[in-house]
């Protein structure tokens, strides 16, 4: 069965009556119910990845109310199977359940019949009407509130959904009943009067509620108005630098800018020096073998003198190197402080924190996935060998993420990315020769903070994000002159500067030159962005791929832009809430269309729009 059909099959239970279900089989009975609890398992992870957080819990309080319905009728029943499946309920759970199952009749009347009910005032129907009013109204409030009965959340939820059902199928009922009888409303005045003042009482409370609410938010607007002054003191602190350095053009950045050029330059100066000693040293080391032993001493100092230069050229390169990545990153953070003031940065979509930790295990995922998919071939192009891998045990995989840093309440950990960092170690031992070694990282690159201070982001990953922990793996990687493939993966797209760097010769003489091989992906849009001229990462290309829902971003491309031909603007709420979309499937459509220049993203007082070009 495909998701509709096993989500039907649970609808004609969760709705059939008691009398109907006892007369069928007990060994039936008990089938259905183990049908439906195994469905459930399968509905919860394979049907509802695309829904919100309610819908999820709406759909799935329906397998349990089926459950319980089928339980139910087993309750009288003296067998050691069945009285398990009691256990699958509290008391509670049963008690709300059947109070609810009393007014099943109110879900097959008419708003017609109702009306009658109400204008004769007797009848079977006027009865259960006037008893639910009566009886029902308490137990929807009891439902409401959290303490009264201790029921799981999905089947609160779906209680509570059949709760209004009933309510919204007697006010059609009443009004058609006004219509038939004008002195309807003083009549009904009299005989609910202790309902609406139980109404009252509830609005009362609705009011207290609301004072306290308007009172944390005035502490919360407190927070973000001293947060915006201080937002306010450095706009002008970097407006007055603009307007002190920028009109004579000898801007700080442009002073970064000649001091990275001329530490580049001298690391190269140093790079050749070193090699000519190296030759030169490796001439005595041959010239040592050939001459007479007396003759050694002086040829061995001699090489030591050159050993001892070269650690000290040494040094100094990684020294000069240390300081072009830290000005390189000082530069680019001036850039995007002076860009966001300017208001040119690139706008993005607002990635909220569950979509980005979706994203993020998708993606982890998808790669753990590929890795143990046997047999695997991997080439170590500097030691030029090949390792081949048909098991998991063949590889070392080291963990780690940043979230645990931020002093989160472990119950919260699931509702944010973590910064998810997954490494294997690919080694293969050789006899006689170097052992064939590769390391290949995937790491989820996100703004967590935002993700866990404002729960969504907006920003997409700098240039100074990438450096920052690309220098952090450059280290590691020469030292153990072992190739490090790296996969970064941004839940809300890169910088276009990421994407020039990366196909810069800046980035081969920094990176590519120095064992590591890199490769962003988009996740949005897909996209896979390295650098051409690196041969040694496109056999690692697969890996990293996305499989994305290409048919169904298609579908909202093409319903976004025909809405674009009618008007200026298109919302992302609307296209979700009349095609019938994904929120995450829509967001990616619309990202795919700024990218192809069919319009520009904004995001107007929480409303995501993209705008026709």
């Amino acid at each position: 069965m495909n998701c509709q059909d096993i989500f039907d099959y649970v609808m004609n239970y969760a709705r059939k009556d008691l009398i109907s279900l006892k007369n069928e089989p007990l060994e039936s009975r008990i089938q259905v119910y183990n049908e439906l609890k195994k469905n459930r398992l399968y509905y919860e992870n394979n049907c509802i990845k695309d829904l919100s957080f309610d819908e999820k819990n709406l759909k799935l309080g329906f397998f349990d109310l089926a459950m319980i319905r089928i339980a139910s009728s087993l309750k009288d029943c003296k067998d050691s199977i069945v009285a398990l499946i009691s256990k699958d309920f509290t008391d509670d759970e049963y008690t709300a359940f059947l109070k609810l199952d009393n007014f099943l009749l109110l879900d097959y009347i008419k708003d017609t019949e109702i009306a009658s009910a109400l204008f004769n005032k007797t009848g079977k129907i006027y009865d259960i009407i006037k008893k639910w009013y009566d009886e029902e109204m308490y137990e929807y409030e009891k439902l409401l509130e959290p303490g009264e009965y201790k029921i799981r959340q999905t089947l609160g939820i779906a209680l509570r959904h059949e709760y209004i059902n009933r309510f919204d199928k007697i006010k059609s009922g009443i009004i058609a009943y006004f219509s038939k009888d004008p002195g309807a409303p003083r009549q009904l005045f009299n005989e609910y009067e202790y309902v609406i003042r139980k109404q009252y009482d509830a609005e009362i409370e609705r009011r207290k509620i609301e004072e306290n609410m308007r009172k944390i938010a005035e502490e919360k607007i407190d927070e973000l108005e001293k947060e915006i002054e201080m937002l306010r003191e450095e706009k002008e602190k970097i407006d007055k630098y603009l307007n002190n350095y920028g009109v004579k053009g000898v801007t700080l950045e442009d002073k970064i800018k000649n001091m990275i050029t001329f530490l580049q330059g001298k690391v190269r100066e140093l790079i050749e020096q070193k090699k000519i000693l190296e030759s030169q040293k490796a001439e005595l080391e041959n010239f040592a073998i050939k001459i007479k032993n007396e003759s050694k001493t002086i040829i061995e100092s001699e090489i030591r003198r050159y050993e001892d230069t070269i650690r000290e050229l040494t040094e100094k390169i990684q020294n000069y190197q240390n300081t072009v990545s830290k000005l390189q990153i000082d530069n680019l953070e001036l850039q995007e402080k002076i860009n966001e003031y300017k208001n040119i940065s690139e706008s993005s979509i607002v990635i909220s924190n569950t979509e980005a930790r979706i994203m993020e295990v998708n993606f982890i995922g998808r790669l753990e996935m590929k890795m143990n998919t046997f047999p695997r071939k991997f080439l170590d192009p500097i030691r030029k060998g090949e390792i081949n891998i048909d098991k998991s045990n063949n590889y070392i995989i080291e963990r780690s993420d940043e979230i645990n840093s931020l002093n989160i309440n472990p119950k919260e950990l699931h509702l944010y990315p973590h910064n998810t960092e997954v490494t294997y170690i690919i080694r293969k031992r050789r006899l006689l020769k170097d052992d064939l070694s590769i390391i290949i990282k995937a790491k989820f690159l996100s703004h967590i903070e935002n993700y866990v201070k404002k729960l969504a982001d907006d920003k997409t990953i700098s240039l100074a994000d990438i450096l920052e922990y690309l220098d952090k793996s450059i280290d590691a990687a020469e030292q153990g002159k072992v190739l490090h493939v790296i996969g970064i993966a941004s839940p809300t797209g890169f910088d276009k500067k990421v994407k020039e760097y990366i196909f810069s010769d800046d980035f081969k003489k920094n990176f590519t030159d120095y064992y590591l091989s890199v490769c962003l992906i988009d996740l949005l849009s897909g996209e896979l962005i390295y650098n051409k001229l690196d041969n040694r990462i496109n056999s690692y290309i697969d890996i990293f791929d996305q499989e994305l829902d290409t048919e169904k971003i298609f579908k909202a491309k093409d319903i976004i832009k025909r809405k674009l031909m009618l008007s200026d603007a298109v919302t992302l709420s609307s296209v979700v809430r009349e095609y019938n979309l994904t929120e995450l499937i829509a967001k990616k459509a619309f990202y795919e269309l700024q990218i192809e220049n069919i319009g520009k993203i904004y995001n107007i007082k929480g409303e995501i729009i993209l705008k026709k070009n």
